[in-house]
C-alpha cells in the first residue's frame, strides 16, 4: 500500500469542492494563486484570492478575522445548461477544543440550490 497522504496537483482536476479543507488544501501551495481585491460578502470584508480554472477564474473568499474559507466562485460549462455561475458556501462551524470544522457546504447554480453536503457527529 502507498502513501495516502493528500497532495496537490497543479494539473486541472476536479477535487472535492464541496470540502472546505481539500479546498484549502488545494490552493495552499498553488503557484498560479494571487490574491485579489477584498469584497465585502455576506456583510463582511473577504480577502480574495484568484487562479486560473479550465474555464476562467476560480475565486476563494476567506474571512478575514477568522481566515476559514466562505466561499468558492467559478463558472462551469454543461452541454445541457451551458454557462452557469456556480457559487461553493462554506456554513456552520463545529468547534471543539483545539480545531474548528465546516460541517456543511451548499452549491448553488445560478444562484438556485442545486447540492447539499452535511456532516454530523459519528459514535461507534
Amino acid at each position: 500500500m502507498g502513501d495516502t497522504a493528500y497532495t496537490p496537483n497543479n494539473t486541472f482536476y476536479e477535487y472535492d469542492k464541496m470540502n472546505a479543507w481539500t479546498v484549502v488544501l488545494d490552493w495552499a501551495n498553488g503557484p498560479l494563486v494571487k490574491q485579489a481585491k477584498n469584497e465585502i460578502y455576506r456583510e463582511y470584508d473577504r480577502l480574495v484570492f484568484e487562479r486560473p480554472a479550465l474555464t476562467g477564474k476560480e475565486r476563494l473568499f476567506i474571512d478575514a478575522k477568522t481566515f476559514f474559507p466562505v466561499k468558492l466562485d467559478y463558472e462551469e460549462f454543461s452541454s445541457v445548461w451551458g454557462q452557469r455561475h456556480i457559487e461553493i458556501l462554506y456554513n456552520i462551524r463545529q468547534t471543539t477544543e483545539n480545531t474548528s470544522v465546516s460541517t456543511a457546504s451548499f452549491r448553488l447554480e445560478d444562484g438556485a440550490y442545486g447540492l447539499r453536503h452535511s456532516w454530523q457527529e459519528r459514535t461507534f
